[in-house]
């Protein structure tokens, strides 16, 4: 008996087809029969079949219904449906589940695709396919589909049989217009037939479709596919049977296509391919997979020598001429022996695993360039050979999902998609679903999408769940085992792999690596120096051989940056903590984090804002241990120095509670501070205290921020404790007007007196802003001023600020034309830094010119985003934000008007970047 999801749901016994009933009946069918074996849970059988607003009796419908499905499938059939107080389990063979299977096999070949392939009736789940709890299921179906059909092309490529190709890709691109694979085994097969110019066109529609309906031009590997058909690279032709030794495909090759190709063009352009990476990235797969496709072009050999189980350096150039079939010579070299045999062939060895034996594989690798014209060679090594004509080609890890990734992006990542492939050949029954989606991605991220220890972590999936999987990858250097017999020792388990590699550093490398370890996130050069205790040109030569090495992984940017893949870094700190020298680096890391932090920080208040928080940005992970360690080895007056000093960037990205909480804490750690440092510390507390809600709290705070610095000669501090102290005690309706314009005006005042430019133009346009309800064109003018001033690359917040602030003076006027331009023009500036919180404020002043326009319906979508934002950032607004004098009653009669709480429902359902692309269009921005 089998349940049948590939099309319209039904369920067979042998020739016989079962009639499962209505709608609702067939729902709770394919519901359990999707999950596989796993228990579906009361609830979600109620909101499939009734959604979220199910009847009284739904329970007992169930229970009906489950009752019915006993009967209707075989009423003398004990134990296919189990039932209990949490749920039921269908444990009866289904379709998808066969499909499943031919597609993880590791036996895989044409027969195994053509008959998983043959399982499909039509649309998986039929007119169930578009109810809620079916479109995951009904997307990695498809998408698993998708991926056979690929395969199966790729299959009948190797096999010689382009003809069926060509049939098949002509419904395949029908069917999936966007889908580029396809194309690319489409134009391959019409080309194999001999239909040249049809491929070409193939390319050339492929191009219209993507231009016209997407507005994206084809990928590089299209148009280099392209290329190489214009000038029939002989690649291309169909395969012929080749001399070789190449290791057979275990299993599929994930995320690697577009590498592929990359890799083969290099080869063209050079004899030497160095293939180089951090252990695991799957270097050896990628060198056969090229070698593979190369089979035609070698028609003399292609030859594959693993050099990883050779120890000694004399024994690298035997290896070759015995892979080669050259019988060592009694009375002369060897070398001369072999080049001698080689001649003029056409030939290409892969030279496997060079690391250990770098010397001896570069001196033989060059030996057989020099002499032997016809010889390429693709070297796999954490480093280059270093000789001439030598291209190195990094092989990244996959590809793999972000935190807010949808289930269909996790499903289509490369790491996730590995992950599930390798999980399956342990487990048949596991499946990817919208519940353990989230978690397999966090393992590949912990993984960084290394596709060795994605396989090792997959490779538990008998025994453990990804949640638990995620939760032990703590231990990951002990949990990640299992490798398979046939695989090389240091590849069975992750810990072996990186000692391979750390084995091969000298001690001057060892210990660098090893202090790398006290960095969580990325570094710099010279925080490297400062932590490690070694000079920038020390520190730029050792780095240079980790990255060489693959130890260390460049960050791509204008500042040169580098980072340990997780799993290193956690190999890196066990070293380090074995060493007896933790304490002592992270304490020198703590002075890093500090110097930094106070260095960076008066940039965010001046034009260079956005790369400032950027630099933040970045070592932020490293900020939050240098914190967390001031507290733990009793330093927290160093730890409250950092945090007082990130107090405008916790401001600038909506980083509130976090601040608030850091501060917090190490204050209550009673660190010993002069009272210069306290008040600063007390008023940057006043800062992220006002943002959350806790207003009388900032208030004293910034009160005792005053007291402290009163008696000092610190205008700047003391101007800042005034100003947050104004912050913190404006009331929204500004019943206390003339104590706040007082409190900024005494700010300004001790700005002026320390001529502090960014605080006098802040001071300035927040006191502009209070005149400007009463007097708005007093107010615009005095912001103009600033506006002109900061000019065009002036710092963001202060001119978005005093642009929305125009704007809301202008909408009082009436003058709604010029104030859309204004807000328009403080959206791109507060964007340009990231700055959510300000944006949120924003978005505000242009709901209230669009009340002021007349347009209520759009005004209430906006504030309807708005409040997502807010609720998503986790910030409120701040009392004395509330400029927008008559707007906020405006908000609160929403409620009144049904139409406006559909639209601001509507606007609820927003994410950031629609917010935004909204809010511009209500403006008529270009």
């Amino acid at each position: 008996m089998q349940v049948r999801l590939l099309g319209p749901v039904d369920a067979v016994d042998g020739e016989d087809q079962i009639d499962l009933g209505g709608r609702k009946q067939r729902t709770l069918v394919a519901l359990l029969a999707a999950h596989d074996g796993q228990r579906v849970s009361l609830d979600r059988c109620i909101v499939a079949l009734w959604g979220d607003s199910p009847p009284a009796a739904a329970t007992h419908s169930l229970q009906t219904y489950v009752s019915n499905l006993r009967r209707l499938i075989d009423p003398d059939r004990s134990g296919f449906l189990e039932s209990g107080g949490d749920g039921y389990r269908l444990l009866i063979e289904t379709d998808v589940e066969r499909f499943e299977s031919a597609i993880a096999s590791d036996e895989q070949d044409t027969k195994t695709l053509v008959d998983a392939l043959d399982l499909w009736r039509g649309p998986p789940l039929g007119d169930l396919a578009d109810d809620e709890w079916a479109r995951g299921f009904v997307a990695r179906w498809e998408q698993l589909r998708i991926r056979a059909i690929g395969e199966l092309a790729s299959s009948r490529l190797a096999a010689g049989d382009a003809e069926a190709v060509v049939v098949d890709m002509e419904r395949a691109v029908a069917d999936h217009p966007y889908h580029e694979a396809f194309w690319a085994h489409y134009m391959t097969a019409l080309y194999q037939t001999g239909r040249q110019t049809e491929a070409l066109r193939a390319f050339t529609r492929l191009k219209t479709v993507l231009g016209e309906e997407l507005g994206i031009e084809p990928s590089t590997a299209l148009t280099v596919l392209e290329e190489r058909i214009l000038l029939q690279n002989p690649s291309l032709a169909r395969p012929v049977t080749t001399l070789n030794n190449l290791p057979s495909e275990m299993s599929s090759l994930v995320g690697r296509a577009a590498h592929v190709t990359e890799v083969l063009d290099l080869l063209e352009e050079s004899r030497l391919v160095t293939l180089t990476g951090s252990g695991g990235v799957g270097k050896t797969r990628l060198g056969i997979a090229v070698a593979r496709l190369a089979l035609p072009a070698y028609s003399e050999g292609v030859w594959f020598i693993d050099l990883s189980r050779l120890e000694s350096a004399q024994l690298v150039l035997p290896a070759i001429a015995a892979t080669l079939g050259v019988e060592p010579p009694a009375l002369r070299p060897l070398e001369d022996a072999l080049t001698e045999v080689i001649g003029e062939k056409r030939l290409l060895i892969v030279l496997d695993n060079c690391d250990h034996l770098i010397d001896a594989v570069a001196a033989a690798t060059d030996l057989l360039l020099s002499r032997n014209a016809g010889v390429r060679i693709i070297a796999t090594s954490r480093e280059v050979l270093q000789i001439e004509a030598e291209i190195a080609w990094r092989v990244p890890s996959l590809t793999i999902p972000d935190v807010a990734d949808t289930f269909a992006e996790i499903v289509g990542s490369e790491a996730c998609d590995l992950f599930v492939q390798r999980a399956k050949a342990t487990y048949p029954s596991f499946q990817l679903t919208e519940e353990n989606a989230p978690d397999v991605a966090s393992v590949c991220r912990h993984l960084d999408g290394i596709p060795l220890a994605i396989e090792l972590a997959a490779a538990r999936s008998r025994a453990h769940t990804p949640r638990e999987l995620d939760r032990r990858l703590s231990e990951r250097l002990d949990v990640l085992t299992g490798g398979g017999r046939g695989a090389l020792p240091r590849h069975r388990t992750l810990r072996a792999t990186i000692e391979w590699s750390y084995g091969h550093l000298d001690e001057g490398m060892k210990v660098f690596f090893d202090q790398l370890g006290v960095f969580v996130g990325g570094f710099t050069i010279d925080a490297a120096a400062t932590v490690t205790g070694l000079t920038v040109d020390e520190v730029l030569d050792v780095i240079d051989g980790l990255v060489g090495r693959s130890m260390v992984q460049p960050i791509a940017g204008t500042e040169r940056r580098f980072r340990l893949l997780e799993t290193l870094r956690h190999f890196a700190w066990e070293q380090l903590t074995s060493s007896n020298r933790l304490n002592e680096l992270r304490t020198r890391h703590l002075g890093w984090a500090t110097n930094y932090c106070v260095s960076e920080s008066p940039k965010l208040m001046g034009d260079d804002q956005v790369t400032a928080v950027a630099k933040l940005a970045f070592a932020l992970d490293d900020i939050r241990a240098a914190m967390n360690w001031s507290i733990e080895s009793g330093q927290p007056d160093v730890g409250l120095k950092t945090a007082t000093a990130l107090s405008r960037f916790w401001y600038l990205n909506a980083m509130h509670f976090e601040g608030a909480g850091w501060l917090d804490r190490l204050l209550d750690a009673e660190p010993v501070l002069s009272d210069l440092q306290m008040g600063r510390a007390l008023t940057a507390r006043a800062t992220t205290l006002v943002r959350i809600g806790r207003l009388n709290d900032a208030v004293d705070s910034a009160r005792r921020a005053v007291d402290l610095l009163k008696p000092l000669d610190e205008p700047i501090a003391l101007g800042w404790a005034y100003y947050y102290l104004a912050v913190a005690s404006v009331s929204g309706d500004y019943d206390n007007q003339d104590e706040i314009l007082a409190l900024w005006s005494r700010s300004r005042d001790l700005m002026l007196q320390a001529e502090y430019r960014p605080g006098i133009a802040l001071t300035t346009m927040l006191i502009s802003a209070i005149v400007s309800i009463d007097d708005p064109d007093d107010g615009i003018a005095t912001l103009s001023r600033l506006i002109e001033a900061a000019g065009p690359d002036g710092n963001p917040t202060l001119v978005g600020h005093s642009l929305e602030l125009r704007a809301n003076a202008l909408v009082r006027l009436g003058r709604v034309e010029n104030a859309g331009i204004d807000l328009v023009d403080a959206i791109r500036a507060h964007h340009a830094p990231g700055n959510w919180a300000c944006l949120a404020h924003t978005f505000e002043g242009v709901a209230a010119y669009l009340v002021a326009d007349g347009r209520d319906l759009d005004a209430a979508r906006l504030v309807g985003g708005i409040e997502t934002l807010r609720l998503n950032i986790s910030t409120i607004q701040a009392p004395y934000e509330r400029f927008h004098v008559g707007f906020y009653s405006w908000v609160e009669a929403i409620a009144d008007r049904q139409e406006l709480v559909v639209a601001r429902d509507e606007g609820r359902l927003w994410d950031r970047e629609l917010l935004i692309s909204q809010a511009m269009a209500y403006l008529d921005a270009e």
